[in-house]
């Protein structure tokens, strides 16, 4: 009885590891499915077919098993048991056929499963690939930016002179106002003194009065000069 106690419980211990080495398969199988989005509907369809056959087989296996166990049992009784072991050798043929449909169809799972496994190693080569082209775009994405900085830079400087440029422009607006001011008194002085020399002009005779307008002329034109 304590034998078949620790049986039972080192089959249950069987059994616990056999389901947590399943749920880490499971896990891997998961993490699989998540870097291959365009393949993983295809995969799973066949992985789930696999199972399906592989489960077949085993019963099938089973199966045989109990029917040659069966037959064993059946050969110690072959006198009165012979159209019974005429019926089950009629099944284990057809059971046969059928394992061997199955294994079949296994071999062009196994043979798609590699033509898959081939098509993730090319698939992972362009990821390969990719990332490396990521690589180059950052770097070059680096350079952008590096340049970037320097354009800012020089703009802020080029910011920086068109301020002093409208400061100084200001400084020249000013200074042409000042002069236009100036202008407009010196035309003022101008026209003052052209009717003065109209004046003089009417009552000066002989040659002191034509030094005298050489004089005034002189001295017009001088104050006119910037």
């Amino acid at each position: 009885m304590l034998h078949q106690v620790r049986s039972t419980w080192d089959l249950g211990e069987d059994v616990s590891r056999d389901t947590h080495v399943d749920r880490r398969r499971n896990i891997q199988l998961v993490d699989l499915q998540s870097q291959l989005v365009n393949l993983q509907s295809q995969l799973v369809g066949l992985q789930s077919q696999l199972v399906d056959l592989q489960s077949q087989l085993v019963d099938l296996q089973s199966q045989l098993v109990d029917l040659q166990s069966q037959l064993v049992n059946l050969q110690s009784q072959l006198v009165n048991l012979q159209s019974q072991l005429v019926g089950l050798q009629s099944q284990l043929v057809d059971l046969q056929s059928l394992l061997v449909d199955l294994q079949s169809q296994l071999v062009n799972l196994q043979s798609q499963l590699v033509n898959l496994q081939s098509q993730l190693v090319g698939l992972q080569s362009q990821l390969v690939d990719l990332q490396s082209q990521l690589v180059n775009l950052q770097s070059q994405l680096v350079g952008l930016q590096s340049q970037l900085v320097d354009l800012q830079s020089q703009l802020v400087d080029l910011q920086s002179q068109l301020v002093n440029l409208q400061s100084q422009l200001v400084d020249l607006q000013s200074q042409l106002v000042n002069l236009q001011s100036q202008l407009v008194g010196l035309q003022s002085q101008l026209a003052g003194l052209s009717l003065s020399v109209g004046c003089v002009t009417g009552k000066v005779q002989g040659p002191g009065g034509k030094l005298l307008l050489e004089w005034t002329y002189k001295r017009t034109t001088y104050l006119l000069m910037p």
